[in-house]
């Protein structure tokens, strides 16, 4: 007869599955995070009992456990977004990046300030706004969401700020409150440059 695994609800990604020696258990790979966070080794019993067994940084993915089950073969991958510039001289590219999984998103009009997220495992995959200067020089995080442009005068950087893509905010890059932008009838807002 088939066995039947149920686990609760919330996974986002789940890749690699093994019975355990003793059958009693599914071992499996995944994350509840989604894109740009960490998976971790869990068993989930046939009650539907869950378990961590192992994380390390980085995605993991089961591929076998051994007869005896004191061994499991897995894997681990990191990915990572980097930003390089090239300065205007066009002698020498710099590194831009700041955690592991930095974006563009956009460059004033005078090339001088960079507007950028991040998504990865350095901010707990939970998508926050950054600007620096193309020469260098420090970090200013902004808040969270996802960029999409800075305005003109580079006063204010726009993003959208839920996970249900609803909300827009002007962030500012000084001084200043956060500006929610009124939706109206939008009921969405779509940005297909990830």
């Amino acid at each position: 007869a088939g066995k039947k695994v149920t686990l609760s609800s919330g996974w986002k990604a789940l890749q690699g599955l093994a019975w355990s020696s003793t059958d009693d258990e599914v071992w499996f790979t995944g994350s509840r995070s989604g894109k740009g966070g960490s998976s971790a080794l869990y068993a989930v019993t046939l009650a539907g009992r869950e378990r961590l067994v192992f994380s390390s940084p980085g995605t993991l993915k089961l591929h076998d456990i051994s007869p005896d089950g004191q061994r499991v073969l897995l894997t681990r991958g990191t990915t990572r977004g980097a930003v390089v510039s090239l300065g205007p001289d066009g002698a020498k590219e710099r590194e831009l990046s700041w955690f592991d999984y930095s974006t563009v998103a956009d460059l004033s009009r005078d090339g001088k300030t960079l507007l950028f997220y991040e998504w990865g495992e350095g901010v707990a995959a939970k998508p926050t706004v950054f600007i620096r200067g193309t020469d260098g020089s420090d970090v200013i995080r902004l808040g969270e969401g996802r960029p999409l442009a800075l305005s003109p005068d580079g006063q204010w950087a726009l993003a959208v700020q839920d996970e249900a893509s609803t909300q827009m905010a002007l962030l500012p890059t000084g001084t200043g409150e956060v500006k929610p932008l009124p939706r109206g009838p939008i009921a969405e807002y779509l940005d297909l440059a990830v």
